[in-house]
C-alpha cells in the first residue's frame, strides 16, 4: 500500500504541470503520419490472438509471432497477476521503413483479395526483418502495453467510454512498465542512465524526449520491483 501511495503522488505530480501535453498509452502521437503506400491486409485469425500482414512472405513471421503470443502471453498475465478474456491484436510490417508509415488508430478500412479487412484503432504495430529475436522483443513487449492498457482502462466498451473521461497516465509510467517487463535492465540502460544525471539532461522530468520518459520509467519500476519485488506490481 505504501508503494501504492508513493505511484500515485508520483503520478499526480508529473501530471499536474503538464496536464494539456499528456500523453498515455491511449494518445494520438504520431497521428501526422502518411502512409506513403497502400498495404493490401490479409488476416490470421488463432485461438490466442488475431494477427494482420500486408505480404505473403510473412507467413512465417505470423505463424512466430502466433507460437510467442502463445507462449507469452500466460507469462505476462501471470506477472501482472492479471488474465483477459481478449484477444491481442497486432500488425505485421516487413520492414522497418514500411512500419514508420503505419496509421494506427485511425478508422482505417483496407482492400484485399477476400474483401475488406478493418484496421482496429487499437492494433499493436511491430515489424520483422529478419532478426527473430528483435522480433519476440517486441511481441513480448506488444503484450505487455495490450494488458497493461486493459488492466489500466478495462476491456468492455463501456469501460472504453469511461477512460476518455479521465486523465491519461504519463507515458513514462506505462512505457516504463512494459519495457522493464519485456525488456529488463541491463548495463546499456545503467550507462544511459548515469550519463543522463552527469549531464544534466533530466533535470527537467516535463521536457525529457519519449525515449528519455522511457528510459527513466524503466528505471524507477527497476527500483521498485528491485525494492519490494515483482510481486508490487
Amino acid at each position: 500500500m505504501p508503494v501504492l501511495r508513493c505511484l500515485s503522488f508520483i503520478i499526480f505530480l508529473c501530471y499536474l504541470p503538464n496536464q494539456a501535453k499528456s500523453q498515455g498509452i491511449y494518445s494520438d502521437f504520431g497521428q501526422n503520419r502518411v502512409q506513403y503506400s497502400p498495404f493490401h491486409w490479409t488476416a490470421y485469425r488463432s485461438e490466442t490472438a488475431d494477427l494482420l500482414y500486408h505480404d505473403s512472405q510473412l507467413r512465417y513471421a505470423v505463424e512466430f509471432a502466433d507460437r510467442t503470443i502463445t507462449e507469452q502471453l500466460p507469462k505476462v498475465e501471470k506477472l501482472l497477476g492479471y488474465k483477459t478474456s481478449n484477444r491481442p491484436q497486432f500488425m505485421i510490417y516487413g520492414s522497418w521503413s514500411d512500419y514508420k508509415q503505419n496509421n494506427v488508430g485511425y478508422v482505417n478500412p483496407q482492400w484485399h483479395s477476400g474483401g475488406i479487412t478493418f484496421i482496429p484503432a487499437e492494433a499493436l504495430p511491430i515489424y520483422h526483418d529478419g532478426n527473430f529475436a528483435a522480433f519476440k522483443t517486441q511481441i513480448t513487449r506488444g503484450i505487455c502495453d495490450f494488458l497493461i492498457r486493459e488492466m489500466i482502462y478495462g476491456g468492455t466498451l463501456q469501460d472504453r467510454f469511461e477512460r476518455l473521461k479521465s486523465p491519461a497516465l504519463p507515458f513514462w509510467f506505462t512505457e516504463g512498465l512494459s519495457v522493464i517487463i519485456s525488456e529488463g535492465w541491463g548495463a546499456e540502460q545503467e550507462t544511459d542512465l548515469r550519463d543522463g544525471f552527469a549531464t544534466g539532461t533530466f533535470d527537467n522530468f516535463n521536457l525529457l524526449s519519449r525515449d528519455n520518459q522511457s528510459l527513466m520509467g524503466r528505471s524507477i519500476w527497476k527500483f521498485i520491483i528491485d525494492q519490494h519485488g515483482k510481486d508490487v506490481i
